[in-house]
């Protein structure tokens, strides 16, 4: 996914703990859903504004749990 460097965005992130072992749920919303552990983060295919609100989140929560 390519932006232009100078384009300004705002960026929110939402993350969860999954507390079942059922799958998680596509909305409509988006292309795909995916659950990963902090370590996972650098590898992912997304632009690197995304990847730095994911990897506080994950600062912010103690990074040893797994999204969902």
């Amino acid at each position: 996914m390519k932006f232009r460097e100078s384009a300004v965005r705002f960026i929110v992130t939402y993350g969860c703990r999954a507390i079942t072992d059922a799958a998680p749920v596509l909305s409509h919303e988006h292309k795909r859903v995916g659950e990963f552990t902090a370590d996972e983060v650098s590898g992912l295919v997304m632009p690197d504004g995304y990847k730095r609100s994911i990897e506080a989140w994950f600062t912010r929560l103690g990074a040893d749990n797994a999204v969902g």
